[in-house]
């Protein structure tokens, strides 16, 4: 019979730590209990079967080696079946999403300064970035090539944290329109795209160097320009002189006299991709609806019609970009279109 999965000690109603009297004076009075002698038959049976639980628990309990046995045994068992009954430790709670990466450039926008038909003009170099560092999986230009501007060496990327990007200007169309231009050249990184602005000055060409086939007629043609430009010279020179007696200062009421102005601002190349803003404009095209006159109307300037209002700082850092060592001043504080970098 197999004793493991019976409990000894509670058949004769006795502790784990009893010791051999105990166990003995509790067989007897079970015993005396459990006899069968007078019992109906129904109850004798099941008398005989506890008699006999009883001297198999007396015989273990009682012999401390097959006591010893049968202890370890049940320990072992007990043991196994709580291993069986275990719970799954709990899952570890999941990973927080990743944050989201946002691409740094070097240059938001680049000026490719002068360009025509012809020309090579100065090679820019972008670089972009994740912002944290993290390598760059797969990297791209969305649009390499521009009216006046064309992507000259896109490098394959694999793990880096950097795309180089070089830009060139040229190739513009004999008949493209003249003045400045801004185009958008867009990059892609692992999902994630940044925009640059790409500028440039769409100029007339060059007139072609002379030849020595009509080396007579320019020699002639030269002279009678030097005599032409002789007196263009010299009428200059007295217009400015005249000029410079007028206009050598320049009065204000609030600052005194200072020299004349030189350049006018340009906010467009400051706010772009914004466009610069007056309060009463409709849209980005409408100038009648501007105040231009107005109580301090100089300082209403904003990139955008929701933009932040410009400071003098703003008009600063717009002249020293344009032209360096200048700085921003309004002509008149009441006149938005005043300021002028000096």
């Amino acid at each position: 019979m197999n004793t493991v999965s019976i409990d000894l000690y509670a058949v004769l109603g006795l502790s784990k730590d009893a010791d051999l009297a105990a166990i003995r004076t509790a067989f007897r009075a079970r015993m005396r209990q459990s006899h069968p002698d007078g019992r109906p038959p129904a109850e004798a049976a099941a008398a005989h079967d506890e008699m006999v639980l009883l001297n198999l628990a007396y015989e273990t309990l009682m012999d401390p080696g097959k006591r010893a046995v049968y202890d370890l045994d049940c320990r072992a068992a007990g043991n196994a079946k709580r291993e069986q009954y275990r719970e799954p430790p709990p899952p570890p709670p999941p990973a927080p999403p990743p944050q989201p990466r946002t691409i740094v450039l070097n240059h938001r926008y680049i000026n490719l300064g002068p360009v025509w038909t012809g020309a090579e003009a100065q090679e820019q170099v972008v670089e972009a970035g994740f912002d944290d560092g993290s390598p760059i999986r797969f990297g791209r230009v969305l649009n390499t090539m521009g009216s006046f501007w064309h992507v000259t060496s896109e490098p394959l990327v694999h793990d880096a944290t950097c795309l180089i990007i070089r830009i060139q200007g040229g190739l513009v169309a004999p008949d493209h329109a003249l003045g400045r231009l801004t185009e958008r050249l867009n990059i892609h990184l692992d999902g994630v795209t940044a925009t640059v602005g790409v500028t440039a000055f769409i100029r007339t060409p060059p007139a072609p160097p002379p030849s020595l086939a009509n080396w007579r007629h320019i020699r002639l043609t030269v002279l009678g320009w030097k005599i032409v430009l002789g007196f263009l010279v010299l009428l200059i020179v007295l217009l400015l002189g005249a000029e410079y007696i007028l206009d050598t200062t320049v009065w204000e009421p609030d600052r005194g006299q200072h020299p004349p102005t030189k350049y006018a601002v340009d906010l467009d190349y400051y706010c772009w991709p914004e466009t610069p803003w007056l309060p009463g404009q409709r849209s980005a095209t409408d100038l009648t609806g501007r105040r231009i006159h107005a109580p301090r109307a100089a300082f209403t300037w904003s990139c955008g019609r929701n933009g932040p209002k410009l400071t003098q700082k703003d008009f600063d850092t717009a002249c020293q970009d344009q032209y360096p060592r200048t700085t921003a001043e309004p002509g008149d504080r009441n006149d938005a279109y005043s300021w002028m970098c000096r």
